[in-house]
């Protein structure tokens, strides 16, 4: 049920706010087998039914999460239901409706994050989404030792988790 060059979601971190508190929740497969299933059920488990989903490019996670349902058809209504709570972060700046020449035409969340908050990916081992697909793919090879694999693993969370956590943040100065 793949395709060469599909995506294939592997990872995902939620920062939940629940009455002005945040809660990190987080899921990174941990096998060689396809993480497709448990993942749909993971994010199913943790997302709830309430409230507005904020993300950074609707049009890419709208996709994923469609790709989901099409592969288990028994969790398209549920797909339906959150995709109608999705806020596309990405809105305000790809519209020009906030704009700061640092930016420097960009509406990436990498330069974005900065520009608002002084924060950035800078110190991170992995710090882009294609690298952390790849280095997610080299863990599962079987050609690196327990150790390298945890390294990768700890970063792949440190990376996620700040692109979520960076959401929250760019929400709080808007």
């Amino acid at each position: 049920g793949m395709r060469p060059n599909q995506h294939i979601p592997f990872q995902f971190s939620l920062h939940i706010i629940h009455n002005g508190s945040v809660e990190l929740h987080a899921y990174l497969a941990d096998s060689m087998k396809d993480p497709r299933r448990e993942f749909i059920e993971k994010l199913k488990e943790v997302i709830g039914t309430t409230g507005s989903i904020i993300v950074y490019n609707q049009t890419f996670e709208q996709s994923r999460l469609k790709e989901l349902a099409d592969l288990f058809p028994e969790h398209t209504k549920w797909v339906e239901s959150i995709n109608e709570r999705i806020i596309d972060l990405l809105t305000p700046f790809r519209d020009f409706s906030y704009y700061n020449p640092k930016q420097e035409g960009s509406a990436s969340i990498k330069d974005v994050l900065p520009v608002l908050t002084g924060k950035d990916y800078a110190d991170l081992e992995i710090a882009n989404g294609s690298d952390a697909s790849t280095l997610y793919y080299n863990t599962t090879l079987g050609t690196l030792t327990k150790e390298e694999i945890q390294k990768i693993r700890n970063n792949l969370e440190t990376y996620c988790a700040l692109d979520t956590e960076a959401m929250v943040w760019i929400v709080d100065e808007l």
